[in-house]
């Protein structure tokens, strides 16, 4: 269960309530030397020449760029999984995915267009699993490493490993 501020949920629960809630993602991967950021409102004017608009959030700047988001579901079952959707996409962009030789990390944060440094939610980050994409949208499917198939605790008590348990 996480914990949000009354704001958050006023936000997220509430019809009209005049605030904006932001999704931050940030993509990197062992091939690129700064991360990507991107931020799913144009919060403020971050420059003329070129036009961009952006969150500056923490001093790093969030490029807007228009995506829908499943956040992760949190079933007890299995890990959290999660879906980003980014529609018009570009050859580029198409061209970048499948040049890819290993997998991406994404984080996912939430903030408050009226307070971008303060995170509300920072969800761990997550394996960028595959993409799909046609001419007109990238699906991409996010996923993080199951700790439920991990072996717990870590050592066995068995006869051969600890003999002297079973004298």
């Amino acid at each position: 269960m996480r914990t949000l501020s009354l704001t958050m949920r006023q936000t997220l629960a509430g019809q009209d309530s005049g605030r904006v809630a932001v999704v931050l993602l940030t993509i990197s991967h062992p091939m690129m030397s700064v991360p990507f950021r991107f931020s799913s409102d144009p919060t403020q004017l971050l420059s003329e020449t070129p036009l961009q608009y952006g969150t500056i959030s923490r001093g790093s700047p969030f490029l807007f760029f228009p995506f829908s988001i499943s956040l992760p579901d949190d079933v007890g079952e299995r890990a959290p999984v999660s879906q980003i959707q980014i529609e018009n996409v570009s050859r580029t962009m198409v061209e970048l995915i499948r040049s890819a030789p290993s997998r991406a990390t994404v984080g996912i944060e939430l903030v408050l267009a009226s307070s971008p440094s303060s995170v509300e939610v920072a969800f761990p980050p997550f394996d960028l699993n595959g993409a799909t994409y046609n001419a007109d949208t990238i699906t991409m499917e996010l996923s993080m490493d199951s700790l439920s198939s991990e072996p717990f605790p870590a050592g066995r008590f068995n006869p051969a490993g600890f003999p002297g348990l079973f004298a």
